[in-house]
Formats: structure tokens, C-alpha cells, sequence
């Protein structure tokens, strides 16, 4: 019994050792504090919820909040931003079901507040709301496609790493002016950037 529990103990330090140096070999702060937050989630989610986030099908609504409240828990919200977008499907659904009797969906149905903070609120809100984030599969939309390539670049410690350059008149065009600040978005196989 005591020799199992030192070989855990030992496989327990092993594994942070591994994590520890991965950890190490990230460049930056953001790609460091992604890696530990997913690994916290690993570590700590239940198995349902675990596979629920990994999972390529469609989530019901008790399998999205019960991973949703995980994430909270952990307090993650880098994972739990990233699985709202990936899921927002089942927030859709759950406003089109609670409309469908409607032909518009009433926004001011349980508003309590007065006129003015109502406004102040509502264009605060929708100068941030990015309409082309979401579009409905019915929608007769088109999408403007730019090819780039990915090249390989290294860094001053030696280290290869790839490298994505976006350059031309219509960076510009769609709003990209020189000295822009912009956030990237992360997902896999996917970078969504936006302007800040």
C-alpha cells in the first residue's frame, strides 16, 4: 500500500514537471494563461462536462449551462467566452422558442428602468454589438475571402514559430487603418480579428 502511493506521488510530480516545462516553452502571457486555464479545467471538470466542451455535436441546454457553470466556477472566462461562441446555437434556440408564438420578440418586456437609462444603456450596448459575428444560415450573405499563406519566421531566442502578415489596400478598405489596434480571437482552426 505505501509503495503505490509514492508511485503516485511520483507520477503526480512527473506530470507536473511536463506540464511545468510546456508551460515554460509558451511565448507569451496570453498563450501562458490560456494553457492554464485549460489545464485547471482538465484537472478539476467532471467527465460529462469535460467531453460536453470537446464535443463536436449539438449541446442541449442542461449540457451547455451545467459546463457553462463549471467554467464560472473555476472562474475561467477565458474558456467560457470561447464556449458561448462556439455554443450560442443553443442560446439562439431558447430565444426562438420563447418567441416562436410571436411574429417579433418583445425587448422592453421586463425592462423596470426609466427612458433615459434605457438609451443610454441600448447605444452603449448595440456600438459594441458586431452584426457579422452570427449569421443565420438562411441569409442570403457574401462573404468577401482573402488567401494568405502561413510563413515560418524566427524568433530572436531561435525558435521557430509561424507567422501570418495581412497587408494591402484592403486591410484598409475594411476598416484596418495603419496604427489600428485589433484583438484576435482564438479557436481552432479559426482567428477572428476584430477591431478594438
Amino acid at each position: 500500500m505505501k509503495k503505490g502511493k509514492s508511485g503516485q506521488q511520483k507520477m503526480d510530480h512527473d506530470l507536473n514537471q511536463y506540464l511545468i516545462r510546456e508551460y515554460e516553452k509558451l511565448d507569451s502571457g496570453m498563450e501562458q494563461r490560456e494553457f492554464s486555464e485549460t489545464m485547471r479545467f482538465l484537472m478539476m471538470a467532471k467527465e460529462k462536462d469535460f467531453s460536453d466542451y470537446y464535443s463536436k455535436k449539438s449541446l442541449m441546454g442542461r449540457e451547455f449551462y451545467s459546463v457553462m457553470d463549471t467554467l464560472y466556477g473555476l472562474n475561467n472566462l477565458w474558456m467560457l467566452s470561447g464556449f458561448i461562441r462556439q455554443n450560442q446555437q443553443v442560446l439562439l434556440r431558447e430565444t426562438q422558442e420563447g418567441t416562436e408564438y410571436r411574429k417579433k420578440p418583445d425587448f422592453t418586456e421586463i425592462c423596470r428602468i426609466g427612458k433615459d437609462t434605457m438609451l443610454s444603456r441600448m447605444f452603449q450596448v448595440l456600438g459594441k454589438f458586431h452584426l457579422d459575428e452570427y449569421v443565420a444560415e438562411d441569409t442570403d450573405y457574401t462573404i468577401i475571402t482573402r488567401r494568405v499563406k502561413a510563413y515560418a519566421v524566427t524568433t530572436g531566442s531561435g525558435k521557430t514559430v509561424p507567422q501570418i502578415m495581412l497587408q494591402g489596400n484592403w486591410v484598409k478598405k475594411w476598416g484596418f487603418e495603419a496604427g489600428s489596434s485589433v484583438r484576435v480571437e482564438c479557436f481552432p482552426n479559426k482567428l477572428v480579428i476584430l477591431k478594438e
